[in-house]
Parts: structure tokens; sequence; C-alpha cells
């Protein structure tokens, strides 16, 4: 299992808080706070703005070529999220 450094290390090899840093990029969670388990997600907290679209795109354009991405809109509390 990856520490905190290591994951750190990776996110920053993909330019992942580079290619959403208009959208203010915060890395929380778990792994974040390197209290993970074996098995536990990267969790990334953004700011949409108003404009979900918009960001839907920028998420496709910057990791649409990884195996498995997928982006999709929920509701939440009668919220667009």
């Amino acid at each position: 299992m990856l520490n905190q450094a290591k994951l750190y290390t990776l996110l920053q090899a993909h330019d992942v808080f580079e290619k959403l840093v208009s959208f203010d990029p915060q890395w929380v969670g778990s792994a974040a706070l390197d209290i993970h388990i074996e098995g536990s997600d990267l969790d990334i907290c953004c700011d949409a703005g108003e404009n979900l679209d918009t960001f839907q795109g920028g998420l496709q354009a910057a990791f649409g070529g990884y195996p498995g991405f997928k982006v999709k809109q929920e509701q939440f509390g009668g919220q667009a999220s």
C-alpha cells in the first residue's frame, strides 16, 4: 500500500492538480490524512461553480484517456452534483 507521500507524488506525476487548477482542487479524505486502508480511493474536491457542463468537459478533456474514467451528473439534496 502506498503512503501519503507516494500517493501525492503519483498525483503530481499525472499533473492532476495542474489539470484541475481552474476548479480549485483540494486533496481530501483518508489518503490525504494518511489514515487510508488498502483499497481506499483518492478524493479531490473541486469548485465547479454554476456550470457543471464546463466542469464535466474539463474533466473529460483532462482524464478521458485514462482506462475506466467516467463522469456522470447526480442529484444530491435537490442540487445537481
